[in-house]
């Protein structure tokens, strides 16, 4: 039996197979530029049934990416996985496959006990790891070869491979991989300034030279520094030391480490998931942070096979990190499978209100540079808790207006939306439904909104069926009810959005669809409302707004919606086709049944958000009325007019 060079064979693994036979003339070289037009992903080439897995979130619907590469086959439902491997790949997977289960079946004699010690960080690492390179890459490239990895020659195989060591596309780009990335369109484009080989901005290290070295030579005894030879020409380095460090760990200032890491990890999880073959289970990874999970009722011991593959390869975890269970941290984020909701954890949602409330504290008289700090981790937050992402828009706004060294105090907007945040957050978890939405058939209801001198008349109509079949409702507003709507001579006509925006909410809560249960809570509902009001209908879709009193009303909405589970997709609709909802609001009812008029006072509805940040708004105005009264006490002139350089009113 002829063997390879390393000095093994692999199950399933051919014994006349030759290594010069398999690896082709057209092998891919990191060299050349960008193609005109990129070569295009192709799903038939990843040995799977069908498409990949498409996921829901935010409106927005794409096919999964776990992290692996576009060919991983934890892209697929596990039941599609490998179905169309050749002959050998799928001889070599399931002989892999039966060597693991025994494996663990022979070396761990209670799975579940020893999957909990993993939950709780409890287990040991490995006694022996290789020192510089732990990854067996030999034994990974002929793995990958025999599975048909479609990458597989990056690791031995080719020049400037995992082996002989890659090129950092210094001097030349990186290759697009049509089967492990999409192709990158857009790039941040690198200032013009001229090369600076050598900076001293690290003053600290000259007073600590010695520390350094000596840390250093600690590093080089565990194998984490080498010593490389080279040669250099008419370059003047301030360092005496005749030695030139190569950091085999570190991989600061190498822009190019984050695709040369996930390109050799994910081919290692794409064999491993190979070797799983159809099992349930999934799993997930972001530079070196790795997620699975498992179901069934051998989960445990699937999840030590899927340890030991990873194992197998060299992969070198740090098990007191471990944790897991029925909820578990991945990338900040937390996730609870028995309820199916993602979020942030207590403790980071408490740091959040914590920000808030001593900003208050100091009159919202803040540090900028503190400020993005508060600004980067809500926009963190902001991508699970979409509902979130349209209201921080002031924030950003302000934070690119001021110097980061200053110190000012913020915007009323931005205060206003610090309220609204607070408020949310303290009437809610800090997570939210992880279920794919369902869809509502179909339009919900219509309403429609009338301003005139004195009042206001929300109206709609439950488009269950005919106008006499369908419920409805007439609500008619004073000044002294919704204030907000109205100005100091009793005119609303100005307020004609937010007065149709209310009525939106009102037909949500009068018609049932802000009811709160176990199931809505665990899904995102998206209802089509009709309205004449064509400028809502960009509001929804944009999220946001800063006009008054337009931005309370979105924000009350938003709050009810998020704790509904719901999603609103408000569509416009001309005048003359709703003149049903028109007749509501100039209170003529002859179109439909008087049985079927839900009663409703104002105060009925779910509006305390909305007042609480309208007193707020109150108060800004009050501080400012006596601040003015204060500067001309004093004799202060008050400039009435635009200083220049002033921004414009938020």
């Amino acid at each position: 039996m002829g063997k390879w060079e390393w000095g093994f064979v692999l199950p399933g693994e051919e014994p006349s197979v030759d290594l010069e036979a398999v690896q082709s003339d057209d092998s891919e070289v990191l060299e050349g530029g960008e193609a005109e037009r990129p070569e295009p992903f192709k799903h038939q080439e990843c040995h799977n049934i069908g498409l990949p897995l498409n996921l829901e979130w935010d409106g927005k619907t794409q096919p999964i990416t776990d992290g692996f590469g576009l060919c991983s086959p934890t892209r697929w439902p596990p039941e599609s996985r490998g179905g169309l491997l050749p002959k050998q790949a799928l001889e070599f997977a399931t002989a892999m496959h039966q060597v693991l289960r025994n494996f663990v079946a022979d070396v761990v004699p209670d799975v579940r006990h020893t999957a909990m010690e993993l939950a709780l960080g409890k287990c040991t690492d490995l006694d022996v790891v290789p020192s510089g390179q732990p990854f067996l890459l030999h034994a990974v490239s002929a793995t990958a070869r025999l599975l048909q990895d479609p990458d597989w020659k990056a690791v031995s195989c080719q020049e400037d491979s995992y082996v002989s060591g890659v090129a950092i596309s210094y001097d030349c780009p990186a290759p697009h991989l049509p089967q492990m990335y999409e192709y990158k369109y857009k790039s941040r484009k690198l200032d013009e300034s001229d090369a600076e080989w050598h900076r001293e901005n690290y003053s600290s290290a000259n007073e600590t030279s010695d520390q350094l070295e000596k840390k250093f030579a600690e590093e080089e005894a565990l194998g984490r520094m080498e010593a490389t030879f080279c040669l250099t020409g008419d370059v003047t380095v301030r360092n005496d030391t005749p030695v030139v460090w190569y950091n085999k760990v570190g991989t600061f200032g190498i822009s190019s480490s984050a695709f040369l890491w996930s390109r050799l990890f994910g081919i290692i999880g794409r064999c491993t998931a190979r070797f799983l073959l159809t099992l349930w289970f999934y799993h997930l990874v972001f530079v070196d942070d790795v997620h699975a999970n498992f179901a069934g009722r051998e989960k445990f011991h699937h999840l030590l096979m899927w340890l030991a593959c990873f194992e197998m390869f060299g992969t070198p975890f740090a098990y007191k990190k471990f944790r897991g269970g029925l909820t578990s941290a991945f990338v900040g984020y937390e996730l609870s499978y028995p309820d199916q909701r993602v979020g942030i954890s207590e403790s980071r949602g408490q740091w959040l209100l914590k920000w808030i409330a001593e900003a208050r504290s100091s009159k919202f008289v803040v540090s900028v540079r503190k400020f993005a700090e508060f600004l980067g981790r809500l926009g963190f937050v902001a991508r699970l808790l979409d509902w979130l992402k349209a209201h921080l828009a002031p924030l950003y706004s302000w934070r690119a207006a001021v110097n980061d060294s200053s110190v000012a105090r913020m915007p009323d907007t931005v205060i206003l939306t610090l309220e609204y945040l607070d408020l949310t957050f303290r009437d809610m978890t800090f997570k939210v439904a992880a279920a794919r939405s369902v869809k509502r058939a179909g339009v919900a209801f219509r309403t429609d909104a009338k301003c005139a001198d004195g009042y206001v008349v929300l109206g709609g109509w439950d488009c269950a069926g005919t106008t006499q079949e369908s419920r409805w409702f007439s609500l008619r507003l004073t000044p002294s009810e919704a204030p907000y709507l109205f100005d100091s001579e009793g005119h609303s006509q100005w307020a004609s959005a937010s007065a149709e925006l209310l009525a939106t909410l009102a037909a949500l809560h009068i018609f049932g669809h802000l009811e709160a249960g176990p199931t809505r809570r665990l899904m995102k509902v998206e209802v089509l409302a009709q309205t004449d009001n064509k400028s809502n209908e960009g509001l929804t879709r944009k999220g946001s707004t800063t006009r008054w009193p337009l931005l309370m009303v979105n924000m009350q909405l938003t709050h009810v919606l998020m704790k509904a589970g719901l999603r609103l997709n408000l569509g416009w609709r001309p005048r003359d086709e709703n003149q049903e909802a028109d007749d509501l609001t100039n209170e003529i009812f002859d179109r439909f049944s008087e049985e079927l008029r839900v009663p409703v006072q104002y105060s009925e509805l779910p509006l305390s958000f909305l007042h609480t940040l309208y007193e707020a708004r109150l108060a800004q105005l009050s501080t400012r009325e006596v601040d003015s009264i204060r500067d001309t006490v004093g004799g202060r002139p008050r400039f009435r007019g635009k200083r220049k350089r002033e921004k414009s009113p938020w």
